[in-house]
């Protein structure tokens, strides 16, 4: 797939995955980035929620949080959602880019990196759990060339910088180091995948808090299943089209899988099962399971590429095709198609179908006495 093209379909998909500002845990997100940078110190307490205040809090997204903070601050709604549309590209990016590389042909990836995007796009929001995405990405990347090439100071130092940019982010850590260490165990040279996690797991530690949101992790660790009433803790539904996505992708490794069993190992394959399996339990965690999946597909076809039968050559004449296509044509048309989106949110840069800007202007005008109680339903925090 041509340079120009690549770029084109890639914006175009940033574009489409992204609407306006609708996330009501945004708001909780700024206000802490706001005390932040009043007081110079991250909470170690609650201090807004009205049965929790005062009791012992972590904010992991600390950095997000601030920037989040900055931007409300000196940009208001419509660089939030600037702020969104860069989040956008570099997820996009990172999905491309890691699967392109992954499977050795650019154009491969970068369709793999869209379904996987479309998936996405229903979790996808102003949030620092989107960036953990990114994160994610490029640690497969780096995994993969440690299982390919070996490891060495500088990528267990990626390692080490992956996993500290991840605490600081968000608390799913536990998913990388099980993914490292699933990738990269051998039975006959197991210390390669020990070095790698224990690396990992340092990383963590980097933290203002020095590691206590391991603590906070373990605590919560029951969260999703006893708030099932909370969306993104719910199960998936199969009605739902980023479910409908996870499952293509599935079935797409597992026909690859049946073609060359022998690329993937069993551990490696097993998280994969689990990964889905917690995903279609706990939507939430859905992104992380396509993520992997796709990994894996990229990675399949990195060795079945070879094979000129049945579906696969299908699939070779589908990217032959799109290769051949004139690139500047089909890259303006993709231009076009993402200005229209972007134009779209440009428009109306709030969903006030979720995010209760009237009520909280109501409140703020009529001086209401706090506290005030609402249904989580309506208005998040």
């Amino acid at each position: 797939m041509k340079y120009v093209l690549w770029l084109s379909f890639l914006i175009s998909t940033a574009f489409y995955i992204t609407t306006s500002v609708l996330d009501p845990d945004l708001w909780w997100h700024i206000t802490s980035g706001k005390w932040i940078l009043a007081h110079h110190t991250v909470p170690k307490v609650d201090h807004w929620t009205i049965y929790a205040s005062g009791k012992p809090w972590i904010a992991y997204s600390w950095p997000h949080e601030i920037l989040y903070a900055l931007t409300d601050k000196y940009f208001g709604i419509k660089g939030l959602l600037v702020l969104k549309w860069i989040l956008a590209v570099l997820v996009v990016f990172s999905f491309f880019f890691t699967f392109g590389k992954i499977s050795n042909n650019w154009t491969f990836g970068a369709l793999i990196g869209a379904i996987c995007s479309a998936e996405a796009s229903f979790n996808f929001t102003l949030r620092p759990q989107s960036f953990a995405w990114i994160l994610f990405a490029f640690l497969l990347l780096t995994v993969d060339k440690i299982n390919k090439e070996g490891a060495n100071t500088k990528l267990l130092l990626a390692l080490f910088a992956l996993l500290c940019f991840w605490a600081n982010t968000h608390i799913t850590t536990i998913f990388a180091l099980i993914t490292i260490f699933c990738i990269l165990f051998d039975p006959s040279y197991y210390l390669l995948s020990v070095i790698c996690t224990l690396s990992g797991l340092a990383g963590t530690f980097l933290t203002p808090y020095f590691g206590k949101e391991w603590l906070a992790f373990y605590q919560h660790l029951n969260a999703p299943t006893s708030f099932k009433i909370i969306s993104e803790f719910s199960a998936a539904n199969i009605g739902q089209y980023d479910t409908g996505v996870t499952l293509i992708i599935t079935l797409l490794a597992v026909f690859l899988l049946t073609i060359s069993y022998k690329s993937i190992k069993i551990l490696e394959a097993a998280w994969g099962l689990g990964l889905l399996l917690l995903g279609l339990y706990i939507v939430k965690f859905l992104p992380f399971a396509a993520i992997y999946l796709s990994y894996l597909t990229a990675k399949l076809w990195r060795d079945v590429s070879l094979i000129e039968k049945g579906l696969i050559e299908g699939i070779k004449k589908l990217i032959a095709g799109i290769d051949k296509i004139p690139k500047e044509g089909l890259s303006f048309l993709l231009i076009c198609t993402a200005i229209v989106n972007g134009y779209k949110a440009w428009q109306s840069p709030l969903n006030t179908a979720i995010v209760p800007k009237d009520a909280v202007d109501f409140i703020i005008k009529k001086q209401l006495p706090h506290p005030i109680i609402h249904r989580f339903g309506h208005g998040g925090y």
